[in-house]
């Protein structure tokens, strides 16, 4: 993982190998175990993301302060 950040932002992220193998449990893609395997169809393990509750908690932040 890469850690960076800004007077105004900071960012985590996976980068390279770990970025693709996240990417691939992420949407439950198809990908090699090695370059001469056959393609696995992994299922979808949501790494990242928002709960209902937490969707919920930030859409009424957000109409509080538009309102």
């Amino acid at each position: 993982m890469k850690v960076s950040g800004r007077n105004d932002a900071a960012v985590v992220e996976f980068t390279g190998k770990v970025q693709r193998i996240a990417w691939v449990h992420q949407f439950g893609l198809r990908d090699r175990l090695s370059p001469h395997s056959h393609y696995v169809q992994y299922t979808k393990r949501q790494l990242l993301g928002f709960a209902k509750v937490d969707k919920k908690i930030i859409n009424d932040l957000l109409l509080k302060h538009v309102s």
